[in-house]
């Protein structure tokens, strides 16, 4: 099972819909997943404890200076 992090600016609203997209293209690849959202602050103190953090590209370079930097997908 893949851990995945979704992350925007403030944790709400683009989260919800990332977080249902993700989830369908799991499925899709008959992969399990379980999928935490976070707001940008709180998904770069736990970004290591993720298999995938899932961003909004404009956001990406915020994880730069994060432990996990490398799983990062704007």
């Amino acid at each position: 099972m893949y851990k995945v992090l979704a992350s925007c600016g403030a944790g709400i609203g683009s989260n919800i819909s990332n977080k249902n997209k993700i989830k369908e293209v799991f499925n899709e690849l008959g992969e399990e997943v379980e999928i935490t959202h976070e707001s940008l602050g709180t998904a770069k103190s736990k970004a290591k404890e993720f298999d995938i953090i899932y961003t909004l590209a404009a956001l990406q370079d915020n994880f730069e200076d994060s432990e996990g930097y490398e799983k990062v997908v704007g």
